[in-house]
């Protein structure tokens, strides 16, 4: 019997404002006015807390913002588990495992009245919040695990196992306003308090089984069989069935190989199995009941009503897949291959459907819906040594390649319906989450120009020209809109280099994409000229007037074309190809040893430390939405990577 504990507490405490996002520090920051200063004084003497020019906004000064507004998060996690284990014979073994997650978040925020944001300048009304959060998650297993091998050739290994998870959360928030002063920010100290609670849980149980089987370990086979059911969906629809399988051969292990002399080994490989998916958060199955209010004669009453659409067929979303690949090793393994190549069909997507709002509903949560994905993955390896220099090296390269295929009952695209804040679109035929917008196409320098040429109704002499794609002599929204780049990299790749002489170590890690676009989010800002903005440089180049039309990129500051060229375009798409190096690390192991101490070594370190790129903007592999497919690529001023430096020590006894 074996017997295991482990238990892993960690305190996480921050301070600071909310930088990522658009309107957020970073990005009001940008935009706001050169011409002041943060440190400009009141003839008092106090700092400035807001300033005025002619014709901008009343602005915040954002360095009190950032050094006086409070946003203070305290994270407490717990994790834990513990197993036994029991050998029943040499052939027959038993383990039951029980893990759980504590986590406990608290977050306080108090924004002075005389700080403010981009759309409100202060004086304002002080306002405060105080947040907390409680979550807990259990997560059991119990297996029996049957491993023999039969007339020394044969090697079977079965197993079969039960599971069961729960995750249970609580929150809470407590907002206050109208502070009586701006030195007690807690919210017991304000006048007004409003708030709410709420609690959120799911769980998920699983059964499953697994035979790996090998002759003279160079035939392998394996299968797999599992079921999950989850409290995510329908009544009708909870269960999912998900079977595997693969096989492998290693050649290299076969009497006709014996006399190979450049190649040591030499697998191929193959698998088919299903996947399946059912993170789409809580309750989405059920109908939702909200508040509301009705009037029944002259008083007004409060009552409740359906609010969205439940699906009681709401299940799993399913990827089929095969998977192919080799392993390939030459000159005593000091130089080896990996290469797999992949192809999947991602069925039953996971999204809300439009349906006509003559139903009372805009949406309803489905399973409709079909990606295809394919790619391949490889890489080298490479052992180098010469004298006391050992040099290791690893390379690798993924292409990742989507379609869609199906959207809906009808195929109705996502995404592209709007104007302004919409730049992607995901239609059937297309990869996901391209990028949907205006063909840049310069200025109306002329007004021969401006006669002669498609024009949008709200265009003028010195404004905005977009493409006519559709030749219609106007450029419309519905018309004249195209897919003006992609998010997606043609291919990643990285490489790593270690080092080794005598006492000495040293690594280099670098990572790069090509291929892919951003969408340069801040320029939606920062080439506008509303004359209330912070703006780039190149707009001292605009056009002015007919005797003076600048250099042909940005229209003129004035008349109600302007706006216009706030519109998702191929100017704000930049190439954000990247090569960096992720961390270097050099290393010096001290030839000192005594009874107590064994090893001991000296590292200094820099993470990213150098980064190419052409991509104008702070970050190249910035997303401001995650990497969630359908809605990536775009910058609007996200928290750059810092460059870290870093010393340590490590010591064994």
């Amino acid at each position: 019997m074996k017997v295991g504990v482990n238990i892993a507490p960690s305190m996480e405490v921050t301070h600071g404002v909310n930088p990522d996002g658009r309107f957020n520090i970073i990005y009001a920051g940008l935009t706001a006015g050169s011409i002041f200063s943060p440190y400009e004084t009141n003839p008092d003497g106090t700092t400035k807390t807001s300033f005025r020019g002619p014709g901008l906004f009343n602005e915040t000064n954002w360095l009190l913002s950032v050094k006086d507004q409070t946003n203070d998060n305290e994270q407490f996690r717990l994790l834990s588990n513990a197993f036994v284990e029991i050998d029943f014979f040499k052939f027959l073994k038993f383990k039951s495992a029980l893990s759980g997650e504590l986590e406990s978040i608290k977050n306080r925020t108090f924004n002075p009245s005389y700080t403010g944001n981009i759309w409100s300048a202060p004086p304002n009304v002080a306002n405060g919040s105080y947040f907390s959060s409680n979550a807990h998650s259990w997560l059991t297993e119990n297996t029996l695990t049957f491993n023999k091998t039969l007339n020394e050739n044969h090697n079977i290994d079965v197993l079969a196992g039960y599971s069961a998870q729960k995750f249970h959360l609580e929150r809470s928030q407590v907002n206050g306003t109208n502070y009586p002063d701006d030195i007690n920010g807690w919210v017991n100290a304000s006048s007004t308090q409003t708030g709410y609670s709420d609690v959120t849980e799911w769980s998920l149980l699983s059964m499953y089984t697994r035979l790996n089987y090998n002759y003279k370990g160079k035939y392998l086979l394996s299968g797999s069989f599992r079921q999950d059911g989850s409290s995510r969906f329908g009544k009708d629809n909870q269960w999912g069935t998900f079977p595997s399988v693969s096989g492998g051969w290693i050649a290299s292990d076969e009497k006709f190989a014996s006399n190979w002399s450049v190649i040591n080994y030499l697998k191929l490989r193959g698998s088919y199995g299903e996947t399946g998916n059912f993170n789409i958060g809580n309750y989405t199955q059920y109908s939702a009941i909200s508040p509301t209010n009705y009037v029944f004669g002259d008083a007004l009453a409060s009552g409740r009503s359906q609010t969205t659409l439940g699906n009681s067929d709401l299940g799993w979303e399913r990827t089929k897949g095969y998977d192919i690949g080799l392993d390939l090793s030459f000159f005593q393994n000091r130089l080896s291959f990996t290469f797999d190549y992949y192809d999947k069909t991602t069925s039953d997507m996971l999204y809300q459907i439009d349906i006509p709002y003559g139903s009372g509903f805009s949406n309803i949560q489905s399973n409709i819906g079909e990606f295809h994905f394919w790619g391949f993955e490889a890489s080298a390896n490479t052992i180098n040594t010469t004298g006391d220099l050992l040099w290791k090296t690893n390379f690798n390269i993924s292409i990742d390649r989507n379609e869609v295929m199906q959207l809906g009952l009808n195929n109705t695209p996502l995404g592209g319906i709007g104007e302004q804040g919409t730049y992607w679109k995901t239609e059937v035929g297309m990869p996901l989450g391209m990028f949907w917008g205006y063909v840049y196409d310069g200025v109306y320098m002329t007004q021969a120009e401006f006669d002669t040429q498609p024009k949008h109704v709200s265009s003028e002499v010195g404004t905005v020209r977009y493409k006519d794609l559709n030749g219609d002599g106007e450029i419309t929204r519905d018309g004249d809109r195209t897919y003006i780049g992609s998010p997606n990299p043609k291919f990643y790749y990285g490489m790593t280099n270690n080092f080794n002489y005598k006492n000495l170590d040293l690594s280099i890690v670098i990572a790069g994409a090509y291929g892919q676009d951003v969408i340069n989010g801040v320029r939606e800002w920062a080439e506008n000229q509303d004359g209330v903005f912070n703006v780039v440089p190149g707009l001292l180049d605009r056009w002015r007037s007919i005797e003076n039309p600048g250099g042909g990129i940005y229209p003129k500051s004035t008349g109600p074309g302007t706006n216009f060229a706030r519109y998702a375009n191929s100017r704000w798409v930049e190439d954000g190809s990247y090569l960096t190096v992720k961390n270097i690390t050099l290393g010096y192991k001290v030839p000192w040893k005594n009874d107590i101490i064994k090893n001991c070594r000296l590292y200094f370190g820099v993470q990213q430390a150098l980064v190419w790129t052409k991509y104008e903007g702070m970050n190249p592999e910035v997303s401001t939405n995650g990497l969630n497919g359908l809605n990536e690529g775009v910058d609007q001023a996200a928290y750059p990577v810092p460059r870290t430096f870093s010393i340590g020590l490590n010591l064994s006894f």
